[in-house]
């Protein structure tokens, strides 16, 4: 069982945990965790504690350049055909530009590499998900103002 970017929500610990124990016994296999970024642990040493789980950057996912800083990774699941996009991708468009190290142009290019991957869904760290023809749009058209 893989958690991505793992954030147990506070006002609903108890349901949160019920839900994911029933889960892991049922599956019977090991909790991972990956992160798309390492500032990203969130609830990671609670969840790693709870179920005596490995916790990586990237590594269990296909990790691609997120075009943001050298430690953000962009991360794949090709059996499910999504994609976790870390910080890449804030609220359904591009983050600050002042987030990124190399600028918006290669934030573009990684994001470009992304897409050949023909993901179904967009899952960013920060938002909703969204389907990955959005993803599309904002690599071929991005907003002025992003």
């Amino acid at each position: 069982m893989l958690l991505v970017d793992p954030l147990v929500p506070g006002d609903e610990e108890e349901r949160f945990f019920a839900a994911l124990d029933r889960d892991v016994e049922r599956l019977g296999l090991p909790v991972r965790i990956t992160l798309t970024n390492p500032w990203h642990r969130r609830s990671s040493d609670e969840l790693m504690q709870r179920y005596d789980a490995e916790v990586q950057v990237g590594g269990f996912l296909d990790s691609l350049p997120g075009g943001m800083q050298p430690d953000d990774v962009v991360l794949h699941a090709p059996s499910h055909r999504v994609l976790f996009t870390g910080d890449t991708l804030v609220d359904g468009e591009l983050c600050p530009e002042d987030w990124l190290a190399e600028g918006r142009a290669h934030q573009l290019a990684c994001l470009a590499r992304v897409l050949e991957l023909d993901a179904d869904l967009v899952v960013p760290s920060h938002g909703e998900p969204f389907p990955g023809t959005r993803l599309e749009a904002l690599v071929h058209s991005p907003p002025s103002a992003a």
